[in-house]
């Protein structure tokens, strides 16, 4: 039963992604000075001109609501609120610079495959 929870929370995350992101015309423009997309851009230099960027924002719609999907199920087996709190940002730090790494590296191997 808690699989099926974080299943439709990840789906839910991701809509809430697509719907208010990739979807609406101004939001999908302004995506591109987002933090997510300039640390792309800044670490493994990524040229978006090579990409599709509605893509790439699905990617990285994809990778924040798995980072946000596993850091819950992580901290719900934690009882005391002090120690939820600082294990959820050690987890969410750790995620978002493994899942961001291979985001990039995966964006690095397309745009050399193009």
């Amino acid at each position: 039963m808690d699989y099926l929870f974080y299943l439709l929370m990840f789906v839910f995350v991701y809509y809430v992604y697509y719907f208010f992101i990739i979807k609406r015309k101004g939001k999908l423009e302004k995506f591109k000075t987002s933090v997510e997309v300039k640390y792309l851009e800044g670490k493994y230099k990524i040229d978006l001109k090579k990409h599709n960027f509605e893509s790439v924002v699905k990617k990285i719609a994809l990778a924040n609501s798995f980072i946000i999907t596993v850091a819950l199920f992580i901290v719900q087996y934690i009882d005391n609120l002090i120690m939820k709190i600082m294990v959820s940002f050690v987890v969410l730090i750790i995620l978002q610079l493994s899942v961001y790494h291979i985001l990039g590296k995966i964006l690095k191997k397309e745009e050399k495959n193009v």
